[in-house]
């Protein structure tokens, strides 16, 4: 007999029903904010008002009884035959009356009493597992007709604090009906239980199991029960909110394999768990993951995983039997089953298998289920210090948006950080509101708070100047005139995948020295920024490339097309590989124009670029390289021996320029569009320039870098490096303009938000209604009090 799932609540933080919380899983939403004490973060219930001196735990199972009653469509509580429903509700205690199944208390007596049902209503203390086995204890009580409807669920305000786990409050209900009845009456269906297990570890002597083979157990009981193959099953609810700990995955990767190497014809079942969108939620953690499976079923969508740790290596590579979701995916073709666990803290296993109606032609609303076909949505990642956003502040002067600053630095530590989210997707959709930018960037309500107050307090604003601090750009009246910068081979390798990696992915990118792979890699991630700044609304007057930066930024000024150039930039790096004299290499050295030549006198070394007042690239053999760098520490002058595998822009080369010629001969060059300053010449590329020719220059010649930041500094607000890398950035800092880059493919989000809040602050952007623009998103008031339970 299975079990139909007639009616379902959830009240959760950030997550006032279960439709909202089905949102956030969709969103990848979280719900956490800074603790009051104990733990990093929590998520509590907002917006609730229990009368005075009352209990809130069984003030908020009555609210969400009320709502899986009006959610149950077809069921009238006039036709309900009160003697015959009973309420079974998971709570907070000592996981032991879950197994005596105690008398009625006030959780489950107060919906009882509430509804005037009178068949019986008990709470089970069993930890993390309470809600889950109070499903199973209303199962069986439909099953043996001790009552034709149960509610059961869970209710727990988390109020202790465990090291281990984030709190989160909540409480969540089902209202539950035998599949017979529920379809005889008509009435609709959103998933049935098709099978439950439960065991326990410990214990001593030959029947003693550890948590992993309890788990086991428990498992291979419910698909007995249901009659199911554990190969059918799409989606997994586990109890870790990283839904990638031990004791979760290495129970289900044994069900699903023996320990034989996976294989499938289904496709790999996805994993996740509830608890990374709304915190531990303890005894009403259960029939969070249930309600979220249950709706997943329901409308034949995989939700995503959310991310709330490392991934377990039991999750890595392509052999792992189970997998993480990044968005969201339609469910496979064929019946839609779901499993859902819990543990309770002293070794209660429970799995519940549920799946889609057994009887497809059962009236849905009055409609025929369909099973449609759902295009993967697009997601993002929650919002951190790795990951943060943009929050756009603008008036007529301070004295206009230091209330607005304030309020934000007072409240932020309030809001969740699905609010934190709103907030900055709503801010970016407004028009300025006059000439004073303040655009804060910050992924945590720490970071929102602090930055915050730091621009409330800002008195010193100078017109037309961008003020430009680590989180914080401030912009009265300034002009919007941006200076593109294109790195050359100097920036690092990366590949689309080691984007948001962290450091390690960054650190193995810059030590790629083949010039084969590195030019056009460099050029692809240039390429890639620029699109992302068009797509923001930039127009910026004027760039500057660095080398083979010089290509991307014909590209740019429309003198060649992105074919062409990929095509020349691919030869040419293949070229200068093949051709230009091995064993030779650069130095940087940190040295004035004359110091550079006195080191490089009576060498064969070259200057090679110069990219700042007392910032020199040397170019020549590996020995005379090693001895300038030696002779330059002598000194006291910085050098730093670059990782290339040729010498640059020197003799060293020569070989490579007629081959290239030739190359340049099947480009056809356009005039210029935009102004584009020449580092081969340090002059703006002129309507009647040769640009095959000054391509051709380029190889030899030193890339004169500080003459052309020279020719626009006067006339630029800010410079922005469109690339990997930021060490353009860094060279243009002895001009006191204000610098920021893209870094692209680069460890983490930090780079693409500051370079948004810049462009913005500044003046580059019209509006920020392009960076949020297609992100979900609920309305934010920052100037409601916020009351948690």
């Amino acid at each position: 007999m299975n079990v139909a799932i007639i009616g379902m609540a959830g009240i959760f933080p950030d997550a006032p029903d279960a439709e909202a919380l089905w949102e956030n899983v969709l969103w990848r939403r979280r719900a956490f904010l800074p603790a009051r004490s104990g733990a990093d973060r929590e998520a509590r219930v907002e917006g609730l008002a229990p009368p005075q001196d009352a209990d809130p735990a069984p003030y908020l199972a009555v609210r969400a009884a009320t709502q899986a009653i009006a959610d149950a469509s077809g069921l009238s509580t006039g036709r309900i035959d009160r003697r015959r429903v009973k309420v079974v509700m998971g709570v907070p205690g000592d996981p032991i009356g879950a197994l005596l199944g105690g008398p009625g208390d006030p959780v489950s007596g107060a919906v009882c009493e509430k509804f005037g049902f009178l068949g019986g209503g008990h709470d089970l203390e069993a930890g993390c597992a309470g809600s889950l086995l109070a499903v199973i204890t209303a199962c069986r009580s439909l099953r043996d007709e001790g009552a034709d409807l149960v509610l059961a669920g869970g209710v727990d305000l988390e109020l202790t604090r465990p090291d281990h786990h984030w709190p989160g409050q909540g409480c969540g209900i089902v209202a539950l009906m035998r599949a017979g009845d529920a379809a005889e009456r008509g009435i609709r269906v959103h998933a049935e239980i098709a099978g439950w297990g439960v065991a326990s570890s410990g214990g001593e002597g030959p029947i003693a199991r550890t948590a992993a083979e309890a788990q086991l157990l428990a498992l291979r009981r419910a698909y007995v029960h249901a009659d199911a193959l554990p190969g059918e099953v799409a989606l997994f609810e586990g109890h870790s909110g990283t839904a990638g700990d031990a004791a979760d995955l290495a129970p289900l990767i044994e069900l699903l394999t023996g320990g034989k190497p996976y294989g499938r014809s289904r496709g790999r079942p996805a994993v996740g768990s509830v608890k990374a969108n709304i915190g531990h939620t303890g005894a009403a953690s259960g029939v969070a993951g249930l309600i979220k499976a249950t709706l997943g079923v329901a409308r034949g969508v995989l939700p995503p995983s959310t991310a709330a740790g490392r991934r377990h290596e039991l999750l890595a590579g392509h052999g792992a039997p189970v997998r993480l979701l990044a968005g969201r995916e339609p469910w496979p073709e064929g019946p839609r089953y779901a499993g859902v666990s819990a543990m309770g803290p002293t070794g209660v296993h429970a799995h519940l298998v549920i799946r889609d109606r057994t009887a497809p032609s059962a009236p849905l609303n009055g409609q025929a289920p369909r099973r449609t076909s759902q295009p993967r949505a697009r997601t993002w990642p929650p919002p951190s210090a790795a990951e943060p956003l943009v929050f756009a502040v603008s008036g007529s002067d301070m004295r206009a948006v230091r209330p607005v600053l304030e309020r934000v630095a007072a409240q932020a530590h309030r809001w969740t950080e699905g609010e934190l989210h709103d907030l900055a997707c709503g801010l970016a959709a407004q028009p300025p509101q006059g000439p004073l930018r303040v655009a804060i960037v910050a992924g945590t309500a720490e970071q929102l708070a602090e930055r915050a107050g730091r621009a409330a307090e800002r008195t010193d604003l100078a017109v037309g100047r961008l003020l430009a601090q680590p989180g914080l750009f401030v912009g009265l009246a300034v002009r919007g005139r941006v200076t593109l910068l294109f790195p050359g081979q100097g920036a690092p390798v990366r590949r689309p995948e080691d984007a948001g990696r962290g450091p390690a992915a960054a650190l193995c990118g810059a030590r790629v020295a083949d010039t084969a792979v590195a030019q056009p890699a460099i050029m692809d991630a240039s390429l890639v920024a620029l699109g992302e700044l068009d797509r923001l609304g930039l127009n910026a007057g004027a760039a500057i490339g660095h080398s083979i930066g010089e290509i991307t930024g014909l590209v740019w000024a429309g003198c060649m097309s992105v074919r062409q150039a990929r095509r020349l930039v691919r030869r040419r790096g293949q070229i200068m590989s093949d051709l230009g004299a091995p064993g030779t290499g650069m130095v940087s050295v940190a040295a004035s124009r004359e110091q550079a030549e006195l080191l490089v006198a009576g060498t064969g070394v070259v200057i090679a670029a110069q990219n700042g007042p007392n910032v020199h690239v040397l170019s020549g053999r590996d020995p005379e390289v090693a001895a300038v760098a030696k002779r330059a520490a002598d000194e006291g002058i910085e050098a730093i021996v670059l990782p290339v595998s040729r010498a640059f822009h020197s003799p060293h080369v020569a070989a490579c320029v007629e081959p290239f010629d030739e190359c340049l001969r099947d480009v056809s060059f356009a005039a210029p569009e935009r102004t584009l300053i020449s580092t081969v010449t340090g002059h703006p590329v002129g309507r009647h320039d040769d640009l095959a020719m000054l391509l051709r220059a380029q190889l030899l010649a030193p890339v004169r870098f500080w003459d052309a930041v020279g020719r626009v500094a006067a006339v630029t607000d800010l410079f922005c490096e469109a690339g990997p890398g930021h060490g353009l950035a860094s060279l243009v800092a002895p001009t006191g303009v204000p610098a920021v880059g893209t870094d692209t493919y680069g460890p983490d989000g930090v780079a693409a938000a500051e370079t948004a809040a810049a462009l913005w602050a500044c003046g580059g952007l019209p509006d920020l209604a392009a960076l949020y623009g297609d992100r979900p998103r609920r309305p934010m008031d920052i100037w409601r009090d916020r009351v948690f339970l």
